[in-house]
């Protein structure tokens, strides 16, 4: 009975030592949320906005591919 004891409270020391992550340093200055908005405004205003329209072309693995005009 004395080793299960020891043994649970072994298990719970190690559990909650393990879940103290402090503080963590951020990379990024903004959420993945906002950031991921900005970088999809800039790219719908960069082709949009255009001058002269744009062309994209992209291939496949077999010969023949996919062409995109504004």
């Amino acid at each position: 009975m004395k080793r299960l004891a020891y043994i649970i409270l072994l298990i719970i020391t190690v559990k909650i030592s393990a879940c103290n992550r402090g503080e963590v340093e951020l990379l990024y200055d903004k959420p993945i949320d906002e950031r991921i908005a900005d970088t999809l405004k800039f790219i719908k205003s960069t082709l949009v906005g255009s001058e002269y329209g744009w062309i994209g072309y992209t291939s496949t693995n077999s010969t023949g591919g996919y062409g995109f005009y504004y």
